[in-house]
């Protein structure tokens, strides 16, 4: 391609200096100096016709960069003492004379011209040994335009990447208003590229020990050169993780305001919700490219901002110990993505109608026929302690429980849980990662669960579970758990029920006929 001993020996010297290929392959920019100056001669060769496209008359070029589509070569030139110290625009189409765009009179600054990787920008960098300064050209929108990336300060150094939508800068300055130094250390940073002026935001904070020396881009990875304990060491970090974070207006009933172009444009959009008078916060994926959106992560707002929560289930429950516990409160499984977290219902009664609170149970009236509880009259309050919202059936018996114990005014076993699905007609159903549930609530401490019949043949360890085919066979056996004695010491499972409503009306008789004989 260049044989330089050809060119040594017809011109008695040749050095190669720089050489750079178009991107499209087609095009080979290289420097020579044929005179033993160091002062390079800059020439074109046409590489599909091996034939020498054209030379350059100026002399002392020293970095020379395309633009991505071949049309525009950006080059610099040396002064007299070889400092590199302007840029110049020669356009391969046009027999108009080199453009000068850029021109540094500071005898200290050395000028050089770089490409970002994805060839969108080419970079003007004006460096001192103690400072530096980036300027962008976009070929594509003006080949002549510059932007400045930030203003020189001594003792301030940084260098530029491109990627999408931000640049990349690697700098030691620490961000502060004293504009302290790191000296020979680096951190990590980025901004927007429309908006130079805004205040960039950390990507790799600085180590005292792990020192980042230089930097790399790729499609979809960062690569940062290290030294750490004075060994070289390479980190590789995936873009997708730094992410892109858009904040839009959110309307009271939790849509984005407007048409939703603002959720089409990334690709996770996460929603952060929560009582102002609650300490804990929900972290919801509404959309998720890369995982399921049913994950929830759960969050304490502590003094010094949002922690995450270990074991979310104990949020959910309250004191279950005192005397003075809720008598009818009962506690479901819910599973949140793949995590389980056990919740306490509470209920209360009053006169009127039917409201259910931090739940979606569409099934509430059918349970309240299928129970066959006079409870037309009533104003039923269900809650969920922590103000968590269910969506999920698994705790359709949870509920059922809650209101049969108000009603019939006896205690739920507070060592029990309850999982498991409302059918229409009235059965029972499988509710899925019914181990994992169990799981967790014996994590807890419970020793019994309802469960449907369904999970027959299912054992944890440490936990009874008692199977119930449909919603009558399950409430007598949540009552037979919840006995009351009478003063002559009969044990009175159902008499808490009015005879026409009762569960079942051979139960009843059957009750009655004991209490006869007794």
């Amino acid at each position: 391609m260049i044989d330089i001993n050809e060119l040594a020996a017809e011109h008695g010297h040749a050095q190669l200096g720089v050489f750079k290929l178009s991107r499209d392959h087609k095009l080979l920019a290289y420097t020579i100096d044929l005179g033993g100056n160091e002062m390079f001669t800059l020439f074109i060769k046409d590489l599909e016709t091996d034939s020498l496209l054209l030379e350059h008359k100026t002399d002392g070029v020293v970095s020379v960069e395309w633009s991505d589509t071949g049309e525009y070569l950006y080059y610099t030139c040396s002064d007299v003492a070889h400092r590199p110290h302007r840029v110049l625009l020669w356009n391969l189409r046009s027999k108009d004379d080199d453009i000068a765009i850029y021109h540094d009179d500071n005898p200290k600054n050395f000028v050089d011209v770089t490409r970002t990787k994805n060839w969108q920008y080419v970079l003007i960098n004006v460096n001192s040994k103690t400072s530096s300064e980036v300027f962008l050209v976009d070929p594509k929108t003006s080949a002549t335009t510059l932007r400045k990336v930030a203003d020189r300060v001594d003792g301030i150094q940084y260098f530029v990447e491109h990627h999408e939508e931000h640049l990349y800068i690697l700098t030691n300055f620490l961000g502060d208003k004293k504009l302290a130094s790191l000296g020979n250390n680096y951190r990590l940073v980025r901004c927007k590229t429309d908006s130079l002026t805004s205040k960039a935001w950390e990507v790799v904070p600085v180590e005292s020990e792990n020192w980042i020396e230089d930097m790399d881009i790729f499609a979809k990875h960062l690569i940062l050169y290290r030294r750490q304990n004075g060994l070289p060491i390479v980190h590789v970090f995936n873009l997708d993780m730094f992410g892109n974070i858009k904040i839009g207006h959110v309307t009271k009933s939790g849509e984005i305001a407007g048409p939703r172009t603002l959720e089409h444009m990334v690709d996770v959009y996460l929603h952060l919700e929560g009582d102002r008078l609650l300490s804990q916060r929900l972290l919801r994926s509404l959309k998720n490219r890369f995982a399921s959106t049913k994950e929830v992560g759960v969050f304490e707002m502590v003094d010094n901002g949002l922690r995450a929560v270990e074991n979310p289930s104990l949020m959910f429950l309250s004191d279950r110990t005192g005397e003075d516990t809720n008598a009818s409160a009962t506690v479901g499984v819910a599973l949140e993505g793949s995590r389980p977290l056990l919740v306490e219902i509470q209920l209360s009664r009053f006169n009127e109608r039917p409201v259910v609170d931090s739940l979606e149970f569409p099934e509430f009236r059918v349970l309240l026929k299928q129970a066959r509880l006079r409870l037309a009259r009533q104003d039923i309050f269900v809650n969920v302690v922590g103000g968590f919202r269910l969506e999920e059936p698994a705790t359709d018996i949870a509920v059922a429980v809650a209101i049969a114990s108000s009603y019939i005014e006896r205690p739920v076993p507070r060592d029990t849980v309850f999982i498991g699905e409302l059918g229409l007609g009235g059965e029972l159903r499988f509710v899925a990662q019914l181990e994992r549930r169990l799981f967790e609530a014996s994590k807890l401490g419970f020793k019994k669960c309802i469960v449907p019949q369904g999970a027959k043949g299912v054992e944890v360890d440490g936990m009874e579970l008692i199977l119930c085919s449909s919603l009558k066979d399950f409430l007598e056996k949540v009552v037979n758990y919840m006995p009351q004695q009478r003063k002559s010491g009969a044990t009175v499972h159902l008499d808490a029920f009015p005879e026409e409503d009762g569960v079942c009306g051979e139960v009843q008789d059957a009750l009655d006929d004991d209490l006869a004989n007794g």
